[in-house]
């Protein structure tokens, strides 16, 4: 089994992990304005057909991630496609579609973590299964990395929409309001107060 597996109600029988559903999970948001290479980045992917998670993943999420790289002055870095491989047995192992790690190094993936699943089909609620399987994989993570960060974020994206998540004890507590891209101050603003929870 991997991360992409994985069911809500699985992580339930299997590690006790707890649903529950908060409104504003990540409270006010500051308004972050886009720069201009972000907004041009956007009015360009707003031209070519978006037919696939690929082409998705290359011209609107990877732009935002690194924007937020870019607002907390190169203190994170993303990591793409990244083999995170934690408990294959328990079936807490396989490739992650992004991690925002709390690390400047290029090449050495650090706590804290962040995960974010590209939703397939544009569905948001088909990728919380393995998003929350990623975030419990991520702070065991930590702990094998002597990090005491133990709540973990999460984010499940259609590149269009983006659900945030909070993984703290066995407790995943689910957003029920999503950030649009439409609304691309307040997205940035939702993913740099995710930022700023790890700060010291």
């Amino acid at each position: 089994m991997s991360y992409q597996k994985f069911t809500l109600t699985q992580l339930e029988a299997d590690f006790g992990i707890r649903v529950e559903y908060a409104q504003m999970l990540l409270g006010a948001v500051p308004m972050i304005p886009p720069s201009a290479l972000l907004q041009a980045q956007m009015e360009q992917a707003s031209e070519v057909p978006m037919v696939s998670e690929k082409a998705r993943s290359e011209a609107i999420i990877a732009p935002i991630l690194y924007e937020l790289r870019r607002n907390a002055a190169k203190q994170v870095n993303i990591f793409s496609g990244y083999n995170l491989k934690v408990d294959a047995k328990r079936g807490l192992t396989g490739y992650c579609d992004f991690i925002i790690a709390g690390t400047h190094l290029r090449t050495e993936l650090r706590s804290p973590l962040v995960c974010m699943v590209e939703a397939k089909k544009e569905e948001i609620e088909s990728g919380l299964g393995q998003c929350a399987s990623e975030m419990l994989a991520a702070r065991i993570f930590n702990e094998n990395d002597d990090s005491d960060v133990r709540v973990i974020h999460g984010c499940v994206t259609s590149a269009y929409d983006w659900l945030f998540l909070r993984l703290d004890g066995n407790t995943l507590t689910i957003d029920t309001r999503r950030y649009a891209l439409a609304n691309l101050p307040e997205l940035l603003g939702a993913l740099q107060t995710v930022v700023d929870f790890y700060k010291p």
